[in-house]
């Protein structure tokens, strides 16, 4: 969905100024804050658009219920103890209320939401400048030779200094390279923050600096050079030794010495003895309240009142602790603990996964929130990080900001034409992953691929094992399935077994499963990006390889496997990817789709032969089409109308109708409506048939109808002329790999309908296609009005156009093969 370009506009500026003037103008980036909340409750009117943060919650649900924790808690309190105060709730509230502008911003163009960036450098270079001039004006000092402002004292202004001086580096971008006035001017933002946490002497934020320095140099491919690493570490510890050596560092270090030295001897009247002195006084506290605290916003009353106990000294009375995790622990006891141990993980686990994406504008995002998360994690063990309303809301919406950007970049990504991300992805994948060719002593003689997932994604895979058995016709392949999808694979020639296991069962089971694979594979590969299909892997084989997400590239994959290759995903068709595997061993790719079979059981075959023309539907003498109603997923279905009115079509022109699917009693029931809608005599086979017993059908067929669901995939594979009919899913990944398709060659786009080989793919015409949802409800037995407003007219003029008759509506027929 596209948002109202002026509110586009004045969003993307609220996202600008929030970092730019949260050093400068008192309130500032609260202004921001309400501005882009006000933009998201209007955006959040519109039915479609809560279905598209629905979506986003079920994604991002660990994000949100991050933010949403504290305030619960702080809420909590207020309503069943009335133990808390609602200006204590305030800052918290921040946390809460930016989930609504999260759902907004994700719908803004990544080329908005990116100039954030530079709300940073603004932001950097404005207290830089303030510093400098400070330097020249010790009147404006707000204490005694620390630098703060009107509004913020000392350890806070220095701490936000420090971050956004770190942030403008940290944005120079991963992807493109960066132009020389840009890094110029973000390493001067950088110098200029840094200058003025300097001057702050918040020596409890300069802890944060060795994370900072890593989010500014990670995912730089510049640093796999050992001298590059050398060099640049080298250049830190100069630096920091050169720092070291200034009077006002020298001065915060002697001062903590002393500090330490007093206590040593009885004097706990210092800065760091009261500090140390308080956080003793909050567990006292939260050692008689462990539940829920004293309270949130009462932690000076409740230290006031041990002070008159004599438990605590009068001097520690305060409004905080001084520390984030201390002053929850007193104020808002186990549960708020908890609470903020959720929003620290909830907060920092999107950044990190994203992190490594070969896309160098979402790594650069990535590195960017976990710069925010940790540094906020890490100033909140010597100050109240959270506790002042504009630091609340700073964290909040940058984090916010920065999710969004990631979400639009690959949305965005995910948008552009399918060949040119293929090739940018190719070039990326050769400067992050091991692919190059495994070397084998000597051909393997056996073979297990693992693919515990879906009946579509196991068919995808016999590509990969008819380039294996072609390359190494010797070999012994086996194949891993879940249990209830191996009839696709029904008859395979390349195939000596399939292994199915269960895809919930109890441990015994798990290990017996285990051992029945141990190491007795030359060679085992992951076919699909799974757990369990690495587990496998690794369990089986004594060479491994395996696909990874290249969004997600888990860590251990690259322990449990010799070699792997990226999986990216909405970038390419499955069959392509996992086709990669077959070049890890030096396998030349055949991007060949076998089908099922029924085999040369003569028995069977003549009992096949009298189901299939057994009355109502059987014209012996005439031609055969092949209908396949239910998809796995009720939001991928077409109408009964629509099917009915096809079908009467077929028969007017002398074709016999067969209905094919599966035993489920849904299913079944389906067919059954339909057969009375259509009113025409149809051979109802659903239920009635074997994977390899349709195949056999669907190749004496003319054509083949049927929605995003395997059985469209095996009619493609047959070589019948199939016309498939989508609407959420997304064809460059899914859609049905056509009859002879050349290998390396992308045969869909993202958008719009027409022929490649044997397939005509149907798309539905609505703007959102494909929205690569769960339906329009955001669930799977949604509907999906892209399909439900598909026309039965379209269906019809397709297939007389395939099938070479006359069309009661013209529609011109789009080859859009090369």
């Amino acid at each position: 969905m596209r948002t109202n370009q002026l509110s586009g506009c004045v969003a993307t500026l609220a996202v600008v100024l929030s970092p730019a003037v949260m050093l400068s103008i008192r309130g500032g980036t609260g202004y921001c804050f309400f501005v882009i909340f006000a933009l998201a409750l209007v955006y959040l009117g519109k039915a479609e658009h809560r279905r598209c943060a629905a979506a986003l919650f079920r994604e991002h649900r660990l994000f949100v219920l991050g933010l949403i924790g504290m305030p619960a808690v702080v809420l909590f309190q207020l309503a069943v103890f009335r133990s808390s105060t609602f200006p204590a709730l305030d800052p918290f509230l921040r946390l809460a209320l930016v989930v609504p502008s999260f759902f907004y911003l994700t719908s803004l163009a990544y080329r908005q939401l990116r100039l954030v960036q530079w709300g940073f450098v603004a932001g950097a270079l404005g207290v830089g400048t303030w510093a400098i001039y400070a330097h020249f004006h010790p009147v404006v000092w707000v204490a005694s030779g620390r630098l703060g402002n009107s509004f913020t004292n000392p350890i806070p202004f220095g701490d936000t200094a420090l971050l956004l001086g770190f942030l403008s580096i940290v944005s120079i971008t991963r992807g493109r390279r960066a132009r020389i006035a840009e890094v110029a001017i973000k390493i001067a933002a950088f110098l200029l923050g840094g200058y003025a946490s300097y001057l702050s002497g918040s020596r409890g934020g300069w802890i944060a600096v060795a994370l900072l320095v890593w989010t500014t140099v990670g995912g730089r491919h510049w640093l796999v050079s050992r001298r590059a690493r050398m060099t640049l570490g080298s250049a830190i510890v100069a630096f920091f030794l050169a720092l070291g050596s200034t009077s006002i560092v020298r001065q915060r270090v002697d001062a903590t010495v002393s500090d330490i030295k007093e206590m040593q001897q009885g004097n706990i009247d210092t800065s760091l003895g009261l500090r140390l002195q308080l956080w003793r006084a909050s567990a006292l506290l939260y050692s008689r309240h462990p539940a829920f605290g004293v309270g949130r916003g009462r932690l000076e009353e409740a230290l006031n009142e041990l002070a008159q106990r004599a438990e605590a000294p009068r001097a520690i009375v305060n409004a905080g602790a001084h520390s984030e995790f201390f002053s929850t622990l007193s104020q808002m006891g186990t549960v708020g603990v908890a609470a903020l141990l959720l929003l620290y993980v909830g907060t920092f686990t999107p950044f990190w996964r994203n992190r490594l994406s070969a896309d160098g504008e979402i790594a650069t995002a990535s590195y960017l929130g976990l710069a925010v998360v940790g540094s906020t994690i890490i100033f909140g063990l010597t100050i109240d990080a959270l506790t002042l309303v504009m630091s609340a809301a700073f964290f909040a919406l940058n984090v916010a900001t920065l999710l969004a950007c990631i979400e639009a970049r690959k949305r965005e990504i995910g948008e552009v034409g399918n060949s040119r991300a293929l090739k940018r992805g190719r070039s990326a994948r050769t400067k992050v992953d091991n692919s190059r060719p495994l070397k084998l002593a000597r051909p393997p003689r056996t073979i297990l691929v693992a693919c515990p997932r879906r009946i579509g994604d196991v068919l995808m895979v016999t590509p990969l094992v008819r380039s294996m058995k072609t390359q190494w016709p010797e070999a012994m392949i086996d194949m891993i399935v879940f249990r209830g999808t191996e009839g696709v694979l029904e008859h395979n020639p390349d195939l000596r077994r399939v292994i199915t296991v269960a895809q919930r069962v109890p441990l015994r089971e798990r290990i017996a499963d285990a051992a029945g694979i141990w190491r007795r594979y030359d060679l085992a590969c992951a076919a699909t990006d799974s757990d369990r299909a690495l587990i496998y892997t690794w369990l089986a084989g004594r060479k491994r390889i395996g696909l990874v997400n290249a969004d997600r590239e888990k860590w251990f994959a690259r322990l449990m496997l010799h070699r792997i290759a990226l999986d990216w995903q909405l970038q390419a068709h499955v069959v392509s990817t996992t086709l990669e595997l077959a070049l890890l061993v030096g396998v030349t790719p055949r991007a060949e789709v076998v089908a099922p079979g029924i085999g040369p059981d003569l028995e069977r075959r003549a009992r096949f032969e009298a189901r299939l023309n057994a009355p109502p539907g059987a014209m012996p003498a005439q031609p055969m089409v092949v209908l396949h109603l239910c998809p796995m997923y009720g939001y991928k279905k077409w109408t009964v109308d629509g099917w009915a009115a096809t079908i009467r079509w077929l028969r007017a022109h002398g074709f016999a109708v067969a209905l094919s699917g599966g035993p489920a009693q849904a299913e079944r029931a389906y067919a059954a409506q339909l057969v009375v809608a259509a009113g025409e005599p149809i051979l109802n086979l659903v239920g009635e048939l074997t994977f390899g017993e349709t195949a056999e059908m669907i190749r004496r067929a003319k054509l083949f109808i049927g929605p995003d669901t395997g059985t469209t995939h095996v009619a493609a594979a047959c070589g019948t002329l199939t016309i498939a009919l989508f609407g959420p899913g997304d064809p460059v990944r899914w859609g049905p790999w056509p009859w002879n398709w050349p290998v390396g060659e992308a045969p869909w786009a993202r958008r719009g309908s027409g022929l490649r080989g044997n397939v005509y793919l149907l798309q539905g015409e609505n703007e959102c296609v494909p929205c690569r949802q769960e339906g329009c409800g955001r669930h799977e037995e949604s509907t999906s009005d892209c399909l439900t407003g598909l026309r039965a007219s379209r269906v019809i003029a397709v297939a007389a156009q395939l099938l070479g008759i006359q069309a009661p509506t013209q529609a011109r027929i789009v080859d859009i093969s090369r």
